[in-house]
């Protein structure tokens, strides 16, 4: 805010002076010419002059220190309009940016929330998905036992494990049911010793997927099947042995792939 009231004075020092220099003109032509009072007149005339123009010259200087003044203070009320408009900016661009922050920390606590959630639910899904794959096992054709069996214990160990964390957890029960699902799509032939009719007898089981069971014996002559049905080995018709021998040679890779005909047995 500019000083008015300073202005007023300056302005009416300066209109004063000038007004006393006005007035002794005037009066020093009203003078006598007398020579004696001449040069006290004039003494006096040269001093009021003086002394008007020092009050003039004042006045002025003091105008052009206000005028000076006042251009400093309009470029400092323009420098502080810029000033205010770049933090009208900044506020809204900060206003922005918290109101994106709100939304990300809502989301999070969301995410929170929902792992909580998942976590206070997943370790009884687990077992319960480990209990599944362990009654599935159990009534499944039986090959490779002693692999699955070690793969179901090392499942509940680990659940039972709790310094392992949910995310570990899971995935470990991911593999097992990984692993199972791989049997369904592969074949294989193992030599193994079965307890069939004649007693223990040396074979080649062939495993096509988890479709079926099938056995060959070492002279080639004698082939069977796991029955579910009957919870145990079947012997099958002699005309199957080279079927089932043809069948061991591809999952060998003596034999290139072709079409069999395998007697399955239909699940009921």
């Amino acid at each position: 805010m500019f000083n008015m009231s300073g202005i007023v004075c300056k302005i009416g020092r300066l209109v004063i002076g000038r007004a006393a220099l006005g007035a002794f003109l005037v009066t020093l032509a009203a003078l006598p010419s007398a020579p004696a009072r001449g040069a006290d007149a004039a003494a006096r005339a040269q001093a009021d002059v003086g002394r008007a123009v020092a009050v003039e010259a004042a006045a002025q200087a003091e105008l052009d220190g206000w005028a000076r003044e006042r251009e400093n203070l309009l470029a400092e009320a323009r420098r502080l309009d810029d000033r205010v408009e770049w933090l009208g900016f900044e506020e809204k661009r900060y206003d922005a940016y918290l109101a994106r922050q709100e939304r990300t920390l809502a989301e999070l606590e969301r995410r929170r929330s929902e792992l909580a959630r998942i976590r206070r639910e997943l370790d009884p899904w687990l077992w319960e998905v480990a209990a599944q794959l362990e009654t599935q096992v159990r009534a499944d054709l039986p090959f490779l036992p002693e692999e699955r069996e070690r793969r179901l214990r090392f499942l509940h160990e680990s659940l039972e494990d709790y310094s392992l964390g949910p995310a570990e957890k899971l995935r470990r029960v991911f593999e097992a049911l990984k692993a199972e699902a791989e049997y369904g799509r592969t074949v294989d032939a193992t030599e193994q010793t079965l307890v069939l009719a004649g007693g223990e007898t040396r074979v080649t089981v062939f495993r096509l997927g988890r479709l079926g069971l099938f056995y060959l014996t070492a002279d080639g002559r004698g082939a069977g099947r796991w029955s579910r049905v009957a919870g145990g080995w079947e012997a099958l018709p002699s005309e199957y042995a080279p079927t089932v021998l043809r069948a061991v040679e591809m999952a060998e890779r003596k034999r290139a792939a072709e079409l069999l005909d395998l007697p399955l047995e239909v699940a009921r």
